[in-house]
């Protein structure tokens, strides 16, 4: 902090005997993010926090997945309020008088019981969580909330594969749940990433991790399908600049826009599969299958809740969005839509990324293949 911002920060201080904040849109905002302990949501906090902005945290009282956020705040900046989706009461308080809300919140697989178990209205079911309850329900519910206690802006995240008409039951439901919050809240930012990759990620790592524990590979149709994979980092900052919004002019406005946010470059799973083999040094058979096989293994596979406990290495979704070409889409004519351009955000490139994270599979680790003392 420079001597004359320090003695703003100080002036401030003694006139209002409240912080000022170094923070664009909204000086003093509060914020809520929803989804805050997963993937994407911790890049989002990190970049907030830097920012000393105000912000609710909601989670689901487990101490172990809210304890690295907290180092990202300042002293008073961040707040952990419990909470449900399946209680409004909970989602209330959470809210509180924010300024603006972000739902990051989503799941790749429906997370089930090994046995049926009663649900609320009197049915049997394994499903504990289904995509139409995560990606529907809970987005139009938080939605319609945001608009009756004043949220004045809403962020929600999606993703580029969200199609309606896909034989993905995850693209399907991402695809209504946008329909259902801009119903909610016309005025609601959607942002769509392309399969994100990072230290955290459930891509790369799933090709390294794979490879590290079987033989075989296997990816659908051979892999031909193309990505154009985004640095989670990137995304973050994208939502980051749409809060953080105080250096936007008419020309460009977030509320009602969809941000399209996809990597520099497209790659096939094959592709991705032999540069991940090439820094891990592991050789995995790439088996290729027909994706509806291939489905029916990762149904298989995602019925093992118990070999499982973090959650299935392969489930039936995983092969159905391997079998679609998930990159930028034609933006011709969409007045709507934001891409990383008209945020002045470069997207970086997989191979300058991958290393850092990915070299830790190697057998024996970075030192196997180091040569004399350092």
């Amino acid at each position: 902090m420079s001597m004359s911002t320090a003695l703003q920060v100080s002036q401030a201080l003694k006139a209002t005997g409240q912080p000022t904040y170094l923070y664009g849109a909204g000086r003093f905002a509060k914020i809520t993010i929803f989804g805050a302990t997963g993937f994407l949501g911790r890049y989002v906090a990190s970049r907030l926090g830097q920012l000393k902005a105000r912000t609710n945290m909601p989670n689901r009282g487990c101490e172990m997945e809210i304890r690295h956020l907290k180092p990202m705040f300042s002293l008073g900046d961040a707040h952990f309020p419990f909470y449900s989706i399946r209680d409004e009461t909970s989602v209330r308080q959470a809210i509180g008088e924010s300024d603006i809300v972000i739902n990051l919140v989503g799941k790749y697989y429906e997370t089930k019981h090994i046995m049926k178990t009663r649900r609320a209205d009197g049915t049997k079911s394994r499903i504990n969580y289904g995509f139409a309850e995560i990606h529907e329900e809970w987005p139009a519910h938080l939605a319609k909330l945001s608009t009756e206690m004043g949220v004045r802006q809403l962020i929600h995240v999606s993703g580029m594969a969200a199609d309606e008409h896909s034989d993905s039951s995850w693209a399907r439901t991402k695809a209504r749940g946008e329909e259902f919050v801009r119903r909610e809240f016309p005025d609601a930012t959607i942002v769509r990433p392309a399969p994100m990759f990072g230290d955290e990620d459930r891509f790369l790592n799933w090709l390294a991790d794979f490879g590290s524990r079987y033989f075989f590979l296997p990816l659908a149709d051979g892999g031909e399908h193309l990505l154009q994979p985004v640095w989670v980092q990137d995304v973050a900052e994208a939502i980051v600049a749409c809060v953080d919004n105080d250096w936007q002019d008419d020309r460009l406005r977030v509320e009602g826009k969809t941000l399209e946010l996809a990597g520099p470059h497209e790659y096939t799973w094959r592709e991705l599969s032999t540069f991940v083999n090439d820094i891990t040094g592991l050789e995995p058979r790439v088996v290729g299958v027909p994706h509806e096989p291939l489905e029916k293994i990762g149904a298989f596979w995602e019925r093992l809740p118990v070999l499982n406990p973090r959650g299935p290495h392969f489930c039936m979704e995983d092969a159905k969005r391997q079998h679609m070409d998930v990159v930028m889409p034609d933006l011709t004519g969409r007045a709507d839509a934001l891409t990383f351009e008209h945020f002045d955000i470069k997207p970086t490139r997989i191979e300058d990324v991958a290393f850092s994270y990915l070299y830790r599979y190697r057998k024996g680790g970075h030192f196997a293949r180091t040569r004399g003392y350092h």
